[in-house]
């Protein structure tokens, strides 16, 4: 049986990733301390998940730069959109470029990889299986970081 604060967190990013905007800050809005960290886990773990699927093992990164710019030109509001640099760091620290992590703080890296999660998904309908692949390795995280 899942954790409570992973399904409640899985929820909250189902609603996020299907545009039910309402259900998201409705939820999202009632998440307590340990489902918001859920929260985080599980959209970090789902982000790297799905820019592997996306990306794989050979990567380039004029192929990360040309998604980013497709991306960041979708957005309904352009000037509200995640900075480039921002974007693509997540993304190449997510395939495997783990000392870009400390380029960006913590406000900066959860925007660039909600953003990036969003377009990585916008044409996707395995949404459901993304999550439900996600679901258990962030229930493991969560399980280990407490026992430390």
């Amino acid at each position: 049986m899942m954790n409570m604060d992973v399904t409640s967190a899985v929820a909250v990013l189902r609603a996020l990733l299907t545009e039910d905007l309402g259900t998201y800050r409705r939820l999202h809005a009632g998440l307590d301390a340990g489902q918001r960290l859920a929260f985080a886990v599980v959209l970090t773990v789902a982000f790297g998940q799905a820019a592997v699927r996306r990306f794989g093992d050979d990567h380039t990164p004029a192929a990360i730069i040309e998604f980013v710019a497709d991306a960041r030109a979708w957005y309904p509001q352009p000037d509200e959109a995640v900075p480039a640099e921002d974007a693509e760091t997540v993304l190449r620290a997510a395939l495997g470029e783990d000392d870009l992590i400390d380029r960006l703080d913590g406000h900066a890296y959860s925007a660039a990889q909600t953003a990036m999660l969003y377009a990585l998904t916008r044409d996707n309908d395995d949404i459901d299986a993304l999550l439900a692949s996600a679901a258990p390795q962030a229930e493991d995280y969560l399980k280990h970081r407490t026992r430390r």
